[in-house]
């Protein structure tokens, strides 16, 4: 809801904009000639663009500093994760981070292989 008036009433921002730019045109075209009612209105519209450009380009300098920065190699803020050092000469995409030492429960658990998942449903009947 707040989202809606917030468009409603930045479309009735830009017309009353528009019928004041408008009707200075108008006025200055009667008192001064077309061609400067053109100029005063164009001149308005170029320094309204500067004031937000500036303040866009103000605005995303500001932003720079907030962004978050992740350690590259090896740094995390889990002191339990712990990574090999191979994996800091590798690739980053390939960087496998364990999670400590194993517990004696998950020291002799068994692994599950991709045919050991897919065997069910290889196994299935089929259906004619």
């Amino acid at each position: 809801m707040i989202a809606a008036l917030s468009a409603i009433a930045t479309i009735t921002a830009a017309m009353a904009v528009g019928v004041g730019l408008i009707a200075l045109y108008r006025w200055t075209a009667d008192a001064y000639g077309a061609y400067a009612a053109l100029g005063v209105v164009g001149v308005i519209l170029v320094v309204a663009t500067v004031i937000l450009a500036t303040a866009a380009a103000i605005k995303s300098k500001s932003l720079a500093p907030n962004r978050i920065k992740l350690p590259r190699y090896g740094a995390t803020s889990d002191p339990g994760v712990t990574m090999s050092a191979s994996a800091v000469d590798a690739e980053p995409h390939s960087v496998i981070y364990s999670l400590g030492s194993p517990t004696a429960a998950t020291a002799g658990a068994p692994t599950a292989s991709s045919s050991d998942l897919l065997e069910p449903w290889r196994s299935s009947p089929r259906r004619s």
